[in-house]
Formats: structure tokens, C-alpha cells, sequence
């Protein structure tokens, strides 16, 4: 053992590989905002619109939600959805998709945080990777789920921030009998296995045990849709 420096070779291998602690070390999860997790059980009509109305019930409430999809015409309908249950009322919105390059996603993400005042997002799950700060959104909200569980719970994570004290709230809207609940129990058996191989993740943990409850009966129930301009004039905007 000698008391030469490694100083050198770090420089170098931190010019290839990103050396970072992640939300497993314990020091770091304790310093991370509380998820609340919550799944909403749809009976009728698409999930897009009851991801609306939840968006438009947590604007109005004074939170930002982020709404998120797998597939761009979900998100897209969600802020269509949007829009009309709005009215005349002045939100902020973004749509972020693939359609779209990635500067272009992280400069309309810029505007809303820059900008102020009541806003909402809404994007596909792999649209908002790299690049993109999502940490000014409070709620988020899955029209739709990714078939691979982790691609859900690192959708939820480009909310957190150290310097958050508000928790994180996280709806699951699944429609029964159809696709989404497909879906759903599918993102349960994969986090099975993931945890199995890897050891236990608290986030999966719970993931798994508000889908399961859901759909073993018991029922999640939709918020209700809302006079935005009302809700917002109660709370001072």
C-alpha cells in the first residue's frame, strides 16, 4: 500500500462514467419528499379524461401536475381534455413528446417554471429523460402505465428534489377490463421479479400494493371535476 494519489485516474474515468448516490442510500432517501401513491379505478370512458380532471382539481388546489403516458395521443387527448375543462381560465400548459426535440421540450418546460402561476404538463413516459428539469411539478398523474414497472417509478422520480417538504402525490388511472389493467398486473409480476433479483425497493413495494388493492376490489374513485375558475379564485389567483 503506497500514499501515491489515484487523483489522475479519477479524472479520467469521470470523463466516461457519472459517479452518483441515488435514492437507495440512506442518507439520501432521507431527505427525499414522501410519495403518496393512489390508483383511480375508471369504469367509463377514456383514462385521458378522469387524468384531466384530477390535473384540473390539483391546479386549482395551487399544485402543478404532470401528467404522463405511454403513448403520445394519450397525452395528447389528456391536453385536449385539459384545455376544455379549463374554459376560458389562463393556464399553462405544455405538451412534451418525441414530436418535439429535446431543447425544445426542456425550453417549453422552462417557460411554465420561469413564467409563474397556475400550470400543467403533460408527456409521454420516455420524453422527459436527460436534460429536462421537472422538479417545479407537485403531482403526477399516469393516464397510462408503462408495461416495465421501472420505467414508471423513474417517471415519478424527475419530480423529487432534496429541497422539497411537500410530499410527492402519484395517481394510477386504470380503466377495468381493458388494456390498463392488463397492464397493471403486468408492472406487478416484473417489480416481483426485479425485486427478487435485486432486493427490496420501498417504492416498488408500495407501486405494487396500491395497484393490487385496487384491482383485488377495492375501489379507487376519481376526483371530482371542478369550476376551475371558482377553485382558483378561492385561493387567490
Amino acid at each position: 500500500m503506497t500514499k501515491a494519489s489515484n487523483e489522475g485516474e479519477l479524472v479520467e474515468r469521470m470523463g466516461t462514467f457519472t459517479i452518483r448516490r441515488t435514492k437507495h442510500d440512506a442518507e439520501v432517501r432521507a431527505v427525499l419528499p414522501q410519495t403518496v401513491r393512489q390508483v383511480v379505478i375508471v369504469d367509463d370512458g377514456p383514462t385521458a379524461k378522469t387524468a384531466a380532471a384530477i390535473a384540473v382539481d390539483a391546479v386549482a388546489a395551487g399544485d402543478r401536475p404532470l401528467v404522463f403516458a405511454h403513448l403520445r395521443e394519450t397525452a395528447a387527448a389528456c391536453s385536449r381534455e385539459f384545455a376544455t375543462l379549463c374554459g376560458s381560465t389562463p393556464v399553462q400548459s405544455a405538451l412534451l413528446t418525441g414530436d418535439d426535440p429535446p431543447e425544445r421540450r426542456a425550453e417549453k418546460v422552462a417557460r411554465i417554471k420561469e413564467a409563474g402561476g397556475p400550470a400543467a404538463a403533460f408527456a409521454t413516459i420516455d420524453s422527459t429523460g436527460m436534460g429536462i428539469s421537472l422538479s417545479n411539478f407537485d403531482v403526477v398523474i399516469f393516464a397510462e402505465m408503462h408495461a416495465i414497472g421501472t420505467r414508471n417509478l423513474q417517471a415519478e422520480e424527475r419530480v423529487y428534489e432534496v429541497t422539497r417538504d411537500r410530499p410527492v402525490g402519484v395517481y394510477y388511472c386504470v380503466r377495468r377490463g381493458t388494456r390498463d389493467e392488463q397492464i397493471a398486473r403486468l408492472v406487478c409480476e416484473k417489480l416481483d421479479q426485479a425485486d427478487a433479483l435485486l432486493g427490496p425497493d420501498r417504492d416498488s413495494e408500495s407501486m405494487r400494493g396500491a395497484l393490487r388493492g385496487a384491482l383485488g376490489g377495492a375501489r379507487g374513485t376519481p376526483r371530482p371535476l371542478v369550476d376551475l375558475a371558482q377553485r382558483l379564485r378561492s385561493i387567490g389567483c
